[in-house]
C-alpha cells in the first residue's frame, strides 16, 4: 500500500510562482488577496482554526492547499493495490448435490471458488463452527448461504436460523436468498424473514413455513422466545440444525451481550426439547472487521471456532485509493456537493446519461443523518433536473424499499445519498463513495469503504476540515489514521451481573412456558451446557426474585402482567414508536383511517429529527411538523406539505434529574469535602440512581426575521394565546425522552468558577475514554451529563456545579460503578492517569481543568448517607400515620402510557380509592387527561407515581419540596410564601399538616 501527494493541475502562472516560492520557504506572510492576473482573480485564505493555508482560483474553481502543496480539494490519497483472484475446488460436501452445481455456474472461476469459501467448506464437512473474517465484499454470504441449503436440502426436517443485526441487511439479503433459491429449484417461499415489520398475528404461521428463517435478535428474542407454548414455534427450535450470525462486529456493548444469552437460551430450550446435546449443531460466524475473531467468538456463543481471515482471502479486489480531501466552507456538504456533481458528471458521461445497464459508474455518499441524507438526495436531483439520487435509510416501508433497491440494480440512481443503513452486508457494487466527516470509528470505515469496488477499481474519499486527523493539519496524519490506528474490539459484558438477572428471568420464563405444554422434556440434556461465570448465581436469584433481589436490582423485576422479554429488550431503548402520519382533509382527530402513514420512527430519534415546528425533508419532501398526538398507543407525529422557503434549527439539551436522599444513595455511603473559595456549599459524591432526559427547548426559523420559538413559551397558555392571536401556530409543550438510570454524580461547584465548559467537557470526555479503555466497557455504554436539577435536602434546588457519569442503557448495568469500587480504576486513578499524559498537551485549561478536580477529589472523605441527605422534615419526624407529600403549587409532570409527559400543578394532595393522589390542573391545556378521572372545576386526580419533575427555571422558586415518589427518582418544585413550609398527609382521612416554625405540626390552611 503506497500513499502520494495529489498534484495540482492546470495552475494560473501566478499562482505556479507562488507555490514555488512558499516551498522555498521564501514566503514567511502570505496576503489575504491578490491582484487580478490574466486567468482570473487568485484568492489565498488562512484557515483561523488550523492555521492551513489555502489558495482558490476563482476563474477555474480550484481550491488547492498551499501549505501541503496537494491538489484541488485532496490532502492525501492512499493506494490499495488489487488482489489476485485464488482459486480452489469446491468442498467434497457439495459434489453431486444442486448446492455443488450451483457453485459450479456462479462462481467467478469454472474451476473452483474462492480460496477462503473453499476452506470454510472443509472445515464445515469435518462439523465445527467456523468465522469467516475476510474483507468486505469476499463473498462471505456466498458460502453460508450454499451451506444454509445443503442443510436443508439433505434433510426435509432440518431448519436453519440466519441473525442479521440491523433490519436494513436483513432486507437487502433477503432479495438475495430467494434469488440463490430459485436458481437451485429450492422454493423461495420456504424462506422467511422475520423482524419488525412482520404483523403479531402473521409470526407464528411464518415461523411453521420457514425453512431458512432470517430474523433480527431483537424480534427473535422479544416474540418468539416467549411464545414457546406454540407447537410451531418449538418444531422449529427442535429442527434447527444450522446457525448464522452475520456481521458479528455489530454485536458488541449491551445489545452483544443479550445477544451472548440469546444464543445460549436458546440452545437451553433446545436440548429441553429433543433431549439431545449440540455436538451435531453448527455456528458460521462472518465479519469483516472483527480484530480478535475466535476470542470474540467464544465468548458470544461458548463455542469454539476455526477462524479463516484476510490472509487466506482468495476474492479478487480492484485498485482502490483512499483519498482525504479538506472542505474550507462553513458547511461541509456545501463542498461535498459541487464534489459529488462532478462525480456523477464523469461518471453519466463515461457510461452514458442514459446508460441504465447495471450499476456501473453509481456511487454512494454516506452521511451520518436522515435529514441531511434527505437534503443531499433533494440538492442533487434538482441540479440535473432528474432523480438521479436516491434516499436510503431507515423508516422506509417494504414495498419503498424494494422501489428503490429496484433503482440502484437498473442503474437509474447514479448516486446513493445513505445513513449507515448501508454500511454493512448489503449486496451492491459501487465505482466509488464519499464519507462525509470523520467517521466513528476505523471499523465503520472499512466498512463503508468496502462498499465500493468489488469487481472493479474504485475511489474512496473522506471529506472533512483540514484538521480533521490532526489539530494542526499535518501532513501524513491521515495516512497515519488508517494505516497504524489500532482496529476496535467489540466488547460484550457476559460477567455483568445485571444482565445475568435479567437473562436469568427470561430463562426463567421459557422454562415455565415448557412446564405449561405436553412438550416432554428432558433436563438432563442440560446438564453439560456451560454458563458464563456468575450466571448459575444469578439463576438462584430470578427463581425467588422477591426475596433476593434488593436497591437498585428490584428494578430488574418487569411490574406486574407485562411480559419479561419486552421488559427486557435486546437493545434496551425506548420501545416508544411514533407513526409519521398526515391528516387527511375533513378527517376528525382520532381513529386509524383519518390519517396517512409516511412510516416509523423512535422517539429519542423523532426529538431529534421531528420536533413540533420543524422544516423536515422526508421522503423527498419538504413538511411542516404540526405537532404531536397521543391517542392510547397510538402515538402521532402530524406533518404537512410545506411550500415556504424557510428552514429551522432546533436546540435539544440532554438534563439530568436527580433527587439526593439516601434511597437513591447506591453503596448507602457518600464522600463529602471541604468548603470552596468561591462557594460555601460543600462539594460531594455518590453513587445515585437518577434520571437522564434529551428535551427540545425551543427552535429558531430562519424566514427572514430569524424569530426564536422557545417552547417554554408555549407552557404559559395565557402568553400562548396573545401569541397565537397574532398567528403563530401552535406546537405545543416540549417533548422528552428518558431513561431512568444510574451513576456518579460528582458535586464541585468551585470547578464551574475555576474552568471553562470547554476544558471540563474535554476532561470528561478524556476520563470516560481513558475509563472504558482500562475497564473494557463500549465507550457508547456511558456518557456523561453538567445539565439538569438536582434536589438537595440541605442545598435545596442545583442546577450547576456537578457532573454526572452514568449508564444510557436505561435501568442501568452499573458500567460505571468502578468509578467508585475499582481499585485500579476509580475516579482518582483514571484522573491520574489523564493528568500524567496531559503534560505532552498544550492546552492549558485542560491541564487546569485536571489539576483542580483531583485537588477536590482529594478532600472528599466517607460519610453515611443518611447524615448529608436527611431534609429538616426527616430530622424532625413524620406523624404517625402521615406520609410526606407534595403541596400545592408544585409543578411537574404527569406521565401518561403513551411515553409523552403534560406539565401540571398539584392542586391539593388527596386520597384516591384508598391510595395517595393528587388532584391537579393542566398547565399547558385545562383538559381531561388520559386514564384520568375528570373533577369538578376541571380539575382532574392523578396517581402520586406517574411524576417526575421538570425545569422551573422560569419560575420564582422560594422553596423545594421532598421527593413525592422514590419511583421516579425526583422531586416536585412547590410555589410557597414560607420557605418553611413542609407538609404531610394522613393516610387515611386525607389531611393535610405542615411543619411550623417552632417545628409543631400544625393544620394545613394554604
Amino acid at each position: 500500500m503506497t500513499m502520494k501527494k495529489a498534484a495540482g493541475a492546470n495552475f494560473p502562472e501566478k499562482t505556479r510562482k507562488i507555490l514555488k516560492s512558499y516551498e522555498k520557504g521564501n514566503i514567511r506572510r502570505l496576503p489575504e488577496n491578490r491582484d487580478k492576473d490574466e486567468t482570473g482573480r487568485v484568492i489565498l485564505m488562512k484557515l483561523g482554526y488550523s492555521g492551513t493555508k489555502i489558495g482558490a482560483d476563482i476563474s477555474s474553481g480550484q481550491l488547492f492547499d498551499l501549505r501541503y502543496r496537494a491538489g484541488p480539494f485532496l490532502m492525501e490519497t492512499i493506494n490499495i493495490p488489487a488482489r489476485e483472484m485464488n482459486i480452489q475446488p469446491i468442498p467434497s460436501r457439495y459434489e453431486g448435490t444442486p448446492v455443488g452445481d450451483y457453485l459450479a455456474e456462479n462462481s467467478f472461476s469454472p474451476n473452483g471458488i474462492y480460496r477462503h469459501q473453499s476452506m470454510a467448506g472443509d472445515v464445515l464437512d469435518r462439523g465445527q463452527d467456523v468465522v469467516l473474517s475476510t474483507g468486505t465484499n469476499s463473498g462471505k454470504s456466498r458460502i453460508f448461504s450454499a451451506e444454509a441449503f445443503h442443510v436443508v436440502m439433505q434433510d426435509p426436517h432440518a431448519r436453519v436460523l440466519v441473525f442479521y443485526p440491523l433490519k436494513s441487511l436483513g432486507d437487502d439479503q433477503y432479495y438475495r436468498w430467494r434469488k440463490m433459491a430459485k436458481d437451485m429449484g429450492f422454493d423461495p417461499n420456504q424462506i422467511g424473514k422475520l423482524d419488525g415489520k412482520v404483523l403479531i398475528g402473521e409470526r407464528e404461521k411464518l415461523v411453521e413455513n420457514s425453512r431458512i428463517l432470517l430474523a433480527t435478535p431483537d424480534v427473535f428474542h422479544a416474540w418468539v422466545m416467549s411464545n414457546l407454548k406454540s407447537k410451531r414455534i418449538l418444531k422449529f427450535i427442535g429442527n434447527r440444525q444450522l446457525t448464522v450470525l452475520d456481521e458479528l462486529d455489530s454485536m458488541h456493548g449491551a445489545f452483544g451481550s443479550n445477544v451472548s444469552y440469546l444464543i445460549r437460551r436458546l440452545e437451553y430450550v433446545q436440548r429441553l426439547i429433543t433431549g439431545e446435546d449440540f455436538s451435531g449443531h453448527r455456528y458460521i460466524g462472518a465479519s469483516a472487521t472483527l480484530p480478535n475473531a475466535q476470542e470474540f467468538f467464544k465468548d458470544l456463543t461458548g463455542r469454539e471456532a476455526v477462524v479463516i481471515d484476510e490472509t487466506q482471502n482468495g476474492a479478487p479486489q480492484g485498485k482502490k485509493s483512499l483519498s482525504f480531501f479538506a472542505v474550507i466552507s462553513k458547511k461541509i456538504e456545501d463542498d461535498v456537493f459541487k464534489f459529488l456533481v462532478q462525480k456523477v458528471k464523469e461518471n453519466m458521461d463515461k457510461t452514458g446519461k442514459g446508460n441504465t445497464s447495471g450499476n456501473s459508474g453509481q456511487g454512494i455518499v454516506f452521511i451520518d443523518s436522515r435529514q441531511r441524507v434527505e437534503q443531499m438526495a433533494r440538492r442533487v436531483n434538482e441540479h440535473f433536473g432528474s432523480e438521479v439520487a436516491v434516499a436510503q435509510k431507515a423508516g422506509y416501508t417494504g414495498e419503498e424499499q424494494e422501489v428503490i433497491d429496484r433503482r440502484i440494480r437498473s442503474g437509474k440512481a447514479r448516486v446513493v445519498i445513505s445513513t449507515s443503513s448501508m454500511e454493512a452486508g448489503v449486496d451492491f457494487d459501487f465505482a466509488w463513495g464519499i464519507h462525509v466527516g470523520r467517521p466513528s470509528s476505523k471499523r465503520a470505515l472499512l466498512q463503508r469503504m468496502g462498499r465500493v469496488g468489488r469487481h472493479q477499481d474504485s475511489e474512496f474519499y473522506v471529506a472533512d476540515y483540514p484538521h480533521a486527523y490532526h489539530e494542526k493539519s499535518e501532513y501524513g496524519a491521515f495516512e497515519k489514521y488508517f494505516m497504524t490506528a489500532p482496529l476496535e474490539e467489540p466488547i460484550i459484558y457476559t460477567n455483568n451481573e445485571f444482565i445475568q438477572i435479567a437473562q436469568a428471568l427470561c430463562l426463567k420464563n421459557e422454562v415455565e412456558q415448557l412446564k405449561a405444554t405436553d412438550i416432554k422434556t428432558h433436563p438432563d440434556a442440560v446438564k453439560s451446557m456451560t454458563w458464563p461465570r456468575g450466571f448459575v448465581k444469578a439463576q438462584t436469584i430470578a427463581a425467588n426474585p422477591q426475596e433476593h433481589l434488593t436497591g437498585e436490582r428490584r428494578l430488574l423485576v418487569p411490574p406486574e402482567k407485562q411480559n419479561v422479554h419486552y421488559f427486557h429488550s435486546l437493545r434496551r431503548m425506548s420501545g416508544v414508536v411514533m407513526s409519521i402520519s398526515e391528516r387527511k382533509k375533513g378527517a376528525s382527530k382520532g381513529g386509524y383511517n383519518g390519517y396517512t402513514h409516511y412510516g416509523d420512527i423512535a422517539l429519542n430519534q423523532a426529538l431529534i429529527e421531528f420536533p413540533p415546528g420543524a422544516i423536515v425533508y422526508h421522503k423527498g419532501k419538504r413538511w411542516r411538523v404540526t405537532g404531536w398526538e397521543n391517542e392510547g398507543r397510538n402515538n402521532r407525529i402530524l406533518i404537512e406539505r410545506y411550500k415556504g422557503e424557510s428552514r429551522t434549527r432546533h436546540h435539544m439539551k440532554s438534563f439530568l434529574r436527580i433527587t439526593a436522599n439516601p434511597e437513591n444513595i447506591i453503596k448507602g455511603k457518600v464522600e463529602q469535602g471541604e468548603e470552596g473559595k468561591y462557594s460555601k456549599r460543600r462539594p460531594f459524591s455518590a453513587l445515585i440512581r437518577g434520571q437522564s432526559q434529551n428535551i427540545v427547548t425551543s427552535f429558531v426559523e430562519f424566514n427572514g426575521n430569524g424569530q426564536v420559538y422557545p417552547y417554554n413559551f408555549y407552557d404559559d397558555h395565557e402568553l400562548r394565546d396573545a401569541n397565537l392571536k397574532e398567528g403563530a401556530i401552535d406546537y405545543g409543550p416540549r417533548r422528552t425522552s428518558r431513561i431512568s438510570t444510574t451513576g456518579l454524580l460528582l458535586y464541585l461547584p468551585e470547578l464551574q468558577f475555576h474552568v471553562s465548559e470547554v476544558s471540563r467537557k474535554a476532561l470528561f470526555h478524556l476520563i470516560l475514554d481513558e475509563y472504558c479503555a482500562a475497564m473494557r466497557i463500549d465507550r457508547k455504554d456511558v456518557d456523561f451529563c453538567e445539565e439538569g436539577t438536582i434536589w438537595h435536602p440541605e442545598h435545596g434546588y442545583i442546577n450547576k456545579g456537578f457532573v454526572y457519569f452514568y449508564d444510557t442503557t436505561p435501568g442501568s448495568l452499573g458500567l460505571v460503578h468502578g468509578l467508585v469500587t475499582d481499585k485500579q480504576h476509580n475516579l482518582m486513578e483514571v484522573l491520574d492517569r489523564v493528568w500524567g499524559g496531559l503534560h505532552d498537551v498544550r492546552n492549558r485549561g485542560l491541564f487546569g481543568a485536571s489539576k483542580i478536580l483531583m485537588a477536590y477529589l482529594k478532600t472528599l472523605k466517607p460519610v453515611e448517607a443518611e447524615e448529608i441527605f436527611k431534609s429538616r422534615l426527616e430530622r424532625v419526624g413524620v406523624p404517625e400515620g402521615y406520609i410526606r407529600v407534595s403541596a400545592p403549587g408544585s409543578i411537574a409532570l404527569y406521565n401518561s402510557d403513551s411515553g409523552v409527559s403534560q406539565r401540571i400543578k398539584v392542586c391539593e394532595p388527596t386520597i384516591m380509592m384508598g391510595t395517595p393522589g393528587y388532584m391537579v390542573e393542566s398547565i399547558n391545556r385545562r383538559e381531561v387527561f388520559n386514564r384520568a378521572s375528570k373533577q369538578d372545576g376541571g380539575f382532574v386526580t392523578v396517581d402520586k407515581d406517574t411524576f417526575e419533575p421538570i425545569d422551573t427555571s422560569r419560575t420564582k422558586l422560594l422553596n423545594s419540596a421532598p421527593p413525592i415518589s422514590t419511583r421516579f427518582v425526583a422531586a416536585a418544585f412547590v410555589h410557597s410564601l414560607d420557605p418553611s413550609n413542609e407538609i404531610a398527609m394522613n393516610v387515611e382521612s386525607g389531611e393535610l399538616v405542615e411543619l411550623g416554625r417552632g417545628g409543631n405540626w400544625i393544620p394545613y390552611v394554604g
